[in-house]
Parts: C-alpha cells; sequence; structure tokens
C-alpha cells in the first residue's frame, strides 16, 4: 500500500497518451462511447474487442490516455465464457486483422 501511495502523490494529475488501453479497466465517455459504437460484440469477451475499440476511438479522433497517478492490481484473469472460449484466438487475431482496423491490414 506504501507504494501505491507514493505512486499517488508523485504522478498526481498526470496522464500518458497511448495506442492501447486494456478493457478490464476503462473510463470512457458518453459521447465517445456512442460515436464509436461502443464494443462490438463479434470479438467476444476477451478477445480484442478492446483493442478495435481502441482504434476506432482514436479514428474518430479522440485520445487515449492512462492515468499514472493509479495502479490497479489483479490476482487472477477472467475466463472466456461461452462459445468463444472453443474458438482459436489465431482465428480471432485473423478476423481483428482482416477487419482492416488493426493497422496490419
Amino acid at each position: 500500500m506504501a507504494f501505491a501511495a507514493e505512486r499517488r502523490k508523485a504522478f498526481a494529475g498526470q496522464a500518458l497518451a497511448v495506442q492501447r488501453l486494456i478493457g478490464f479497466c476503462m473510463l470512457i465517455r458518453r459521447e465517445v462511447w456512442e460515436k464509436v459504437g461502443g464494443m462490438d460484440e463479434d470479438f467476444g469477451l476477451g478477445f480484442f474487442e478492446d483493442d478495435d475499440l481502441c482504434v476506432r476511438v482514436r479514428e474518430a479522433g479522440f485520445q487515449l490516455v492512462m492515468a499514472l497517478q493509479r495502479l490497479l492490481s489483479t490476482t487472477s484473469a477472467i475466463e472466456p465464457l461461452g462459445e468463444w472460449a472453443s474458438t482459436p484466438v489465431l482465428s480471432l487475431k485473423q478476423t481483428f486483422r482482416s477487419s482492416g482496423l488493426s493497422g496490419g491490414g
């Protein structure tokens, strides 16, 4: 906890522009969410939907930033649910790449 308190003081009010944010912890303004149409459910939970959202947010002219004074810690990952649990990750990556949104074509 002392580390987090020191970080909060050292980086208070500071942010860093980034190209990508991880979807488990995002704060998104309603106007941005509505303009880009939210997350694309075709990707499923935990399979590039956050990457896709970040690309569309940047393409819409908004900036992605990370609050430096915040520290998040997790001890476990969410397991994929439903039909997406059996979808090969390679297939999902190909879907994202072929969408034209990934920047990789």
